[in-house]
């Protein structure tokens, strides 16, 4: 009877997701963009070399992926974003239904 009331108020309680610690702004699309080849989550991070310079990447940490590992600079990903971003153009009937809400 225990277990079953721990249960019940388990399932009471809303959700509560830990606030991360590292999002920043110096990688805006962790947690946006996924793996081409196994859909997990890429990870960024900053990568120091032997001269103590750093430099920022993001990478997947997923078991088993052919990408694992495989890094990719920041710039070059966030530049792609970008790049596909201005090709997105909305279908006329959203852009028939945004002006008739903002007109």
């Amino acid at each position: 009877m225990d277990s079953h009331q721990k249960i019940l108020k388990r399932l009471a309680q809303s959700a509560n997701a830990p606030f991360r610690k590292d999002i920043a702004l110096d990688f805006p699309l962790r947690g946006f963009i996924v793996c081409a080849d196994c859909g997990g989550p890429l990870t960024a991070y900053w990568a120091t070399n032997c001269r103590g310079n750093k430099y920022p990447y993001y990478s997947c940490r997923g078991k088993g992926c052919e990408s694992c590992h495989k890094v990719i600079p920041r710039d070059k990903l966030e530049m792609e974003f970008l790049n596909h971003l201005d090709e997105l153009q909305p279908c006329t009937e959203v852009r028939d239904a945004a002006h008739a809400i903002l007109a």
